[in-house]
């Protein structure tokens, strides 16, 4: 059986009310057990803080719009308005009130993350001034005591408090709360309070993956956990293998664990179900938090060759077709999409750029292109992508003839969306031919081919 241990002085701060992840909150009582979160952290006078040094005339608390009650964590020793001096190291610092017939108490309210066994050791000492009288205090679960509201007087010394173990669930609140004792005296009940929770726990909690989405090309993964005991450590499964090991690193202000799996290799693994479990030894392991692995455009090394399913020849037709040009600095694959466009929209044609042109009336030597298709549309704008450089794009121009000669269909494994060209044998430099995969399936559309020539294809993949 594990055990961790919350801390009420450690779970306060200057920043976050509650803490993050919940867990803490501290904030003011009705005498019923009303809570209201506090939602300022200031001098008690309602000055602002900016930034230390601090000023030790006054205490720097978490509060509402009026100067009491308060709970402080900082600026308590030397402080000439809290008592008694120096001030108690093991706590907190907390002040209730009373007004017109009311009393406010103070405290702090904790969320159980998870489920078990927890003891209570509370540790309180009401200031020793010589002013004052006693000040009560009391421990609720879910509103229901589990310490009657019991008083302590001022003391020079601290007084333990023992509760005995009690099992909670997820989401359970524990409420420790300072009231202004029997005499309903506000004054002088400066108190320290420090509360450790034994937290004792068989099956570690589930893990929570927060890198989203997992694609193919993601190399780190990391989560988060509940508060969990030392020497945790959370191993990252592909299905049933496992691929890497983490200890848990735990933060013992925001009472949270964390881990982040770097350097890994997930290129082969789109659709397989990634799993992390949270494990130690003598305890049950957490159940396993996981996620399909999507998508990324990963290459997974070599892609296969494609594969010609049918091929015809000598049957000649003509196409309508309408024809798209442009000028590029560079040379390759050019895919054609709809404008706008985004990455993943299906290619609406292609080419491939072999021979230099010129741009008339310009310098250099930019490669001229032509597109030919059937599927262009009147008014549609299109926009051209290629790997690198710039390019440019015509509207499409109007309905001309194209003479089929033969086509070649197949498909191309693991190719979603790309492009695929036709070789000669001899000459792997300059496309002759040139289609679309679209779905790992291919139709390449030939004109003026020798039959007599062999040729190969070659695939390009784009996302």
């Amino acid at each position: 059986m594990a055990s961790v241990v919350y801390s009420l002085k450690n779970g306060i701060n200057r920043i976050n009310n509650p803490t993050i992840g919940g867990v803490f909150a501290y904030g003011s009582y009705t005498s019923e057990g009303t809570f209201t979160l506090f939602t300022n952290y200031k001098y008690e006078d309602g000055t602002s803080f900016t930034a230390e040094p601090f000023d030790t005339s006054k205490a720097l608390v978490w509060k509402n719009s009026s100067q009491y009650p308060h709970i402080g964590f900082e600026n308590l020793s030397p402080n000439s308005s809290i008592t008694p001096q120096p001030f108690p190291s093991f706590g907190i610092y907390l002040h209730p009130y009373f007004e017109s017939g009311v009393r406010k108490d103070v405290g702090v309210r904790v969320t159980i993350p998870f489920g078990g066994t927890i003891s209570i050791l509370s540790t309180i000492q009401r200031g020793d001034t010589g002013c004052g009288d006693d000040i009560g205090y009391r421990i609720m679960k879910n509103g229901v005591a589990i310490k009657s509201r019991s008083f302590y007087n001022p003391s020079s010394t601290p007084t333990n408090v023992n509760t005995p173990p009690t099992i909670f669930a997820a989401g359970d609140i524990i409420d420790f709360i300072v009231d202004v004792g029997s005499q309903n005296n506000f004054y002088c009940d400066d108190t320290a309070l420090e509360v450790s929770l034994v937290y004792e726990y068989t099956k570690i909690p589930t893990p929570i993956i927060t890198t989203s989405p997992v694609i193919c090309s993601t190399t780190t993964i990391s989560g988060t956990t509940s508060f969990v005991s030392e020497g945790t450590t959370a191993e990252l499964y592909i299905d049933s293998t496992l691929l890497a090991s983490k200890s848990v690193t735990l933060d013992l202000v925001t009472y949270s664990g964390s881990f982040s799996f770097t350097g890994l290799d997930l290129t082969a693994c789109k659709g397989k179900v990634l799993k992390i479990v949270l494990k130690k030894a003598g305890d049950i392991d957490s159940d396993f938090a996981t996620t399909t692995i999507e998508d990324g455009g990963c290459v997974t090394g070599e892609l296969e060759a494609p594969v010609v399913t049918e091929y015809f020849a000598c049957k000649k037709k003509y196409i309508k077709v309408s024809k798209i040009f442009g000028y590029t600095e560079d040379f390759g694959d050019i895919a054609i999409y709809k404008y706008p466009y985004t990455e993943g929209d299906p290619i609406i044609a292609s080419t491939h750029i072999n021979m230099p042109g010129s741009i008339p009336g310009g310098g250099g030597e930019p490669y001229y292109y032509e597109v030919y298709s059937e599927n262009f549309e009147p008014l549609q704008q299109y926009v051209a992508v290629i790997a690198t450089g710039s390019i440019s794009l015509s509207e499409p121009l109007c309905d001309g003839t194209f003479e089929l000669f033969g086509i070649v269909r197949g498909y191309a494994k693991g190719i979603t969306n790309g492009i695929i060209n036709m070789y000669q044998e001899s000459d792997e430099t300059h496309s002759v031919a040139n289609g679309i995969i679209r779905e790992e399936k291919f139709e390449i559309k030939l004109s003026n081919i020798s039959t007599t020539t062999s040729y190969v294809l070659i695939t390009t993949k784009l996302n």
